[in-house]
């Protein structure tokens, strides 16, 4: 074996992905990541890592000699975390767990209006944006959702990942219906006791 190469275990406990650390577990070595660690932290869904692995967006990945699972060495992952925050026009990191509006939640499905609603009226969510939409689903067609933006970039409270806004919106066909700031979203959750969605409510008040 290689001096400089050392094989680790994948980490799968939820904890020690969010606090990934490629030197963690053997300081001086370049260990193993395997795919659900690094899309976990590009903060991206597996679905949508695996389609930016098609594109080409994510350096080939090398497999297991069982042939079931594809890991990359934590250098090419520190490597490609770079590159994603050096894109980020706001220059810091954009990875989930970072982020001002997460909300820590266990089940999130069905969640989208009261995560995104928690998520942007806490503190240092200043510059982020609550947006109430639609996303285009296969088999169910238009479906009514919550999610928080800021400059660019796009948080899924239910998916739990960051998205480029652009590719987001092509990805979901995303309809955005009403957008609010973080003052506007405080004094709506008080007035109304609710998480949303407001715009039929204002609409009908108007």
């Amino acid at each position: 074996m290689s001096p400089t190469r050392c094989h680790a275990l994948p980490v799968t406990n939820r904890r020690r992905v969010q606090a990934w650390n490629p030197g963690t577990l053997f300081p001086g070595f370049d260990r193993r990541v395997y795919r659900r660690e690094f899309a976990a932290a590009l903060g991206y869904g597996l679905t949508w890592f695996r389609a930016k692995e098609k594109r080409g967006e994510i350096p080939p990945g090398r497999r297991d000699p069982d042939g079931k699972r594809w890991w990359w060495y934590a250098s090419e992952v520190r490597a490609a975390l770079d590159r994603r925050n050096q894109s980020a026009e706001q220059g810091g990191s954009m990875i989930a767990t970072d982020l001002p509006v997460r909300v820590r939640a266990r089940h999130r499905q069905g969640r989208c209006y009261e995560l995104a609603g928690k998520g942007i009226i806490k503190d240092g969510a200043d510059e982020w944006a609550l947006v109430h939409g639609t996303l285009q689903t296969p088999n169910l067609g238009p479906m009514p959702h919550a999610w928080c933006e800021r400059r660019g970039f796009v948080y899924d409270p239910v998916l739990d990942s960051v998205y480029d806004a652009t590719e987001y919106a092509a990805r979901w066909q995303a309809v955005v219906h009403a957008r609010y700031d973080r003052l506007t979203a405080c004094r709506l959750v008080g007035a109304t006791g609710s998480w949303g969605p407001w715009h039929d409510q204002l609409d009908r008040a108007a």
